[in-house]
């Protein structure tokens, strides 16, 4: 795991871990082939709304925008007032980004390839697909995973997605 530690996605897998028996055989220069899974998943979360955020490495809440962090705080108070948010999960569809990654340990594989970096998502056999130093679709259909491109800094993978 040495290779792996430090490595902060911007997509809010922070707070991630790789599988120490899943180092990939043919080692990616930045290290973060593998499978991951949010160790840092607390099962009081279902009765404390605030234990499902997910947090960045350094225990804080992820940068959000504003429209975000107040729609995110807004499902939060909800939620402890005994009315949570019915997300996608609801209705047996996948969750979608950012979502996906707050679940109960379940695992996702990170597959880093030349122009690309493909995460293989357990939850109902989901993909992701993230276009390196690429542009988006002109007009890309909406879907749960949205339309990502991405590009590394220094040993950073930031991840813009929109649709």
């Amino acid at each position: 795991m040495g290779d792996v530690r430090g490595i902060v996605l911007v997509m809010a897998m922070a707070g991630l871990s790789v599988s120490a028996a899943a180092q990939p055989s043919v080692k990616a220069p930045t290290g973060i082939s593998g499978i991951w899974t949010n160790t840092s998943y607390d099962p009081a979360s279902v009765y404390d709304p605030r234990k499902g955020v997910l947090k960045t490495i350094d225990g804080q809440m992820p940068p959000l925008q504003p429209w975000a962090a107040a729609l995110l705080e807004t499902r939060i108070r909800a939620a402890e007032e005994g009315h949570p948010f019915a997300n996608t999960k609801s209705m047996c569809l996948t969750s979608g980004v950012p979502q996906l990654m707050f679940g109960p340990r379940t695992p996702m594989q990170i597959l880093e390839t030349p122009g690309q970096v493909t995460i293989l998502i357990e939850e109902f056999n989901n993909f992701r697909i993230v276009l390196l130093d690429a542009r988006h679709a002109e007009d890309p259909d909406p879907n749960l995973m949205g339309d990502s491109v991405g590009h590394w800094e220094g040993d950073t993978l930031v991840i813009d997605t929109y649709g």
